[in-house]
């Protein structure tokens, strides 16, 4: 579940993600996933072999939120929390880390914390 990780901070000194300004586009309700389509952003992404790539708005990207076993309720607050994001074209900070849950982060600092795979 998301918070059995200990989460990703802007601190830390192996993150392999730092994107911020992402848009939340879409959200699919996928019975104990969510799918979720984000557009835009700048930052960096992990190349693989240490160094980093910065990324500048490029594109669009998938991600899938996995949260079997969860509660009803926790999966349900993520699903609005996300169409908030959507709906009100809010962007959000995604950090990620090895070893740890990845973030995403409002500029009020409401946060998802993203479980690893």
């Amino acid at each position: 579940m998301p918070g059995d990780l200990p989460h990703a901070s802007p601190d830390d000194d192996d993150l392999d993600a730092d994107l911020v300004g992402l848009a939340i586009t879409a959200v699919v309700d996928m019975d104990q996933r969510i799918l979720a389509h984000a557009r835009g952003g700048h930052g960096y992404l992990a190349d693989g072999s240490g160094g980093r790539n910065h990324f500048q708005g490029q594109g669009d990207f998938t991600f899938t939120i996995h949260m079997a076993g969860a509660p009803a309720m926790l999966f349900d607050h993520y699903v609005t929390v996300l169409e908030q994001w959507r709906d009100s074209d809010t962007p959000v900070r995604l950090l990620s880390a090895p070893g740890r849950a990845s973030v995403l982060t409002d500029p009020d600092g409401r946060s998802l914390a993203l479980p690893r795979r």
